[in-house]
């Protein structure tokens, strides 16, 4: 798949210096934007990224605005151009985005508010109950489907960029390395999580849609055992292994989905599912839709 692009991604470079603090990264913000956003509370702090929870003024809604203060202009092409991903997609289980923007130095992006925790903070509680381990696989390549038929591969997730509800569903919330942004990635920049990525594009591949099957089958495996799958899949233990009540069906499934062999692989999501419904039955998780 061929990365495209709808208008322009070059941000243009604002210098600025990083906030040294929350305080003070909440202070700017505020004083750029909060005619329209009434800033909440800042929910994750790093020199170069800033995630409010935030309300919309005018519409009267809780939103999500992610702030990126790095003064690089690649960077800040970086995350603009990702801020396109996300609005090329509409599906539930992927973030919705609203607006973009760029002020004195920072960049900016509205999206909707999603209550939840990473998945990462859930499984550290415990490992996910299969029930939600289902929802989350219906979620996961609903989402991929979506995605794979507007020409975007996701490429690499991470549980710290899956936001479960109490429900048991997820929203996708990461398309920093998917192949829409391929182009304006910064030279050398190397992803966290390799092992959630599938070892064609960990070696820099672009990938196709089998390398997706591959991210997702690794976050399923994580949120079912509480374990990341090995870097070398031919170490991989099947999940009942691991989690003597985890249904035999993702023994198979997964095995599949974690082949280092692409061709081995389900070649879409829909496949992957539709193999899961064979043997667990038609249950729909309400709300999904491709």
């Amino acid at each position: 798949m061929t990365p495209h692009a709808t208008g322009p991604t070059d941000a243009p470079s604002v210098p600025a210096v990083p906030p040294d603090s929350p305080v003070e990264a909440f202070d700017r913000v505020h004083a750029a934007l909060g005619h329209r956003f009434r800033l909440e509370r800042t929910v994750a702090f790093s020199a170069e990224r800033v995630l409010f929870q935030a309300s919309d003024k005018l519409l009267r809604r809780p939103v999500s605005l992610r702030v990126s203060f790095d003064p690089d202009p690649l960077v800040r092409t970086w995350f603009m151009r990702e801020a396109e991903a996300l609005g090329q997609l509409d599906h539930p289980a992927i973030r919705h985005l609203y607006d973009i923007g760029l002020e004195e130095g920072f960049a900016f992006r509205i999206g909707n508010w999603i209550e939840g925790e990473g998945l990462h903070q859930a499984v550290q509680r415990s490992v996910r109950p299969i029930p939600e381990v289902l929802i989350l696989t219906r979620d996961l390549l609903s989402a991929m489907e979506h995605a794979h038929a507007r020409g975007i591969l996701v490429r690499r997730l991470v549980p710290t960029s899956l936001i479960t509800n109490a429900a048991g569903h997820a929203t996708v919330t990461d398309l920093r390395y998917s192949s829409y942004v391929l182009p304006v990635i910064p030279e050398g920049e190397r992803p966290a999580g390799q092992e959630f990525m599938a070892p064609e594009v960990r070696e820099g591949e672009t990938g196709e849609p089998a390398a997706d099957i591959y991210t997702a089958g690794a976050t399923l495996y994580y949120a079912l055992t509480g374990s990341p799958p090995p870097l070398d899949p031919a170490r991989l233990k099947p999940p009942t292994q691991l989690r003597e009540a985890a249904p035999a069906v993702f023994d198979r499934l997964l095995s599949r989905a974690l082949a280092a062999d692409p061709a081995e692989r389900y070649l879409t999501a829909g496949e992957m599912l539709e193999d899961l419904a064979k043997d667990a039955g038609t249950f729909v998780a309400p709300g999904i839709v491709v």
